[in-house]
């Protein structure tokens, strides 16, 4: 594929509506895009063997397109499902947290209460060096 076919394809991707971050895609709309797309590669290219590479060559970004499409799509379908996800596992995160907190909050006061004051034990005389 050479760079100039690269770019148009990748032109026509990317300008195509479907990729609006207001309104979600279905496949449907996909499989309709694709249709007219390729409706319109017939209407100019016909059914002449001779055209049949031209006919193919335009049919190329029609697939790309509807590939493009159908990815949307399916992130469109999936997107509400993970953000409940995401929700549920922050509320998770959150309440897990916060035991952590309690628990470490009233095992430092039990240890606080419970613990000997923080003194160095006085040296004994048979704990000193002795003179030789």
């Amino acid at each position: 594929m050479s760079r100039t076919t690269f770019l148009l394809i990748a032109g026509l991707i990317l300008s195509t509506p479907v990729f609006a971050e207001e309104a979600a895609v279905t496949v449907e709309q996909c499989k309709e895009a694709y249709e007219q797309c390729m409706a319109a590669c017939d209407e100019k290219y016909g059914a002449d063997e001779a055209a049949g590479a031209k006919r193919a060559a335009c049919g190329t970004p029609c697939a790309a397109t509807r590939a493009a499409c159908d990815a949307k799509a399916g992130i469109d379908a999936a997107a509400p499902h993970v953000k409940e996800g995401w929700e549920a596992a922050k509320e998770k995160a959150k309440e897990w947290s916060d035991k952590a907190k309690k628990t470490w909050e009233l095992w430092t006061e039990e240890e606080k209460e419970g613990a000997p004051e923080n003194k160095l034990p006085e040296e004994k005389e048979s704990d000193k060096p002795k003179d030789i």
